[in-house]
């Protein structure tokens, strides 16, 4: 009895740490990247239902001379409460440097109007290494 009621209590843990009964995050899920031909790269990130969000930056192509650079491309983790993203994760360790992992968080408020994507304040390693975008204005994919 003891066994079947540890089970029941981690698969409800299960059940809720993957609820996407969530309409705020419902919302967000899918592919969000800044507009092609108005900068040298383009920022985009991509809400899964799991509560995993890709940010990527990477040369803009449409630009008739383009940057040679490979890009950008992070793992966040996120939860949606009230109208605020809360991001997590960890910044890569450089081994050659001798640094460690860091874990970062931060929250931020959006906003959603048609198409538009609004994140009020975004940085992709949580502020570690690079400045805040302020906002950061992605379109619906």
């Amino acid at each position: 009895m003891k066994a079947k009621t540890l089970f029941l209590m981690a698969l409800v843990a299960i059940l809720a740490a993957c609820n996407s009964n969530n309409p705020e995050q419902n919302k967000l899920i899918g592919k969000w990247t800044e507009p092609y031909h108005v900068n040298t790269t383009v920022k985009s990130i991509t809400f899964d239902a799991n509560g995993t969000a890709y940010y990527t930056e990477k040369p803009d192509t449409t630009w008739e001379v383009i940057i040679t650079w490979g890009g950008i491309e992070e793992k966040l983790t996120y939860t949606v409460k009230k109208n605020k993203i809360y991001f997590s994760g960890e910044y890569p360790s450089h081994p050659m440097r001798g640094e460690e992992t860091q874990k970062f968080s931060f929250a931020t408020d959006y906003s959603i109007e048609g198409n538009t994507l609004t994140i009020d304040s975004f940085a992709r390693d949580g502020g570690i290494r690079t400045l805040y975008i302020k906002p950061l204005v992605l379109l619906k994919q």
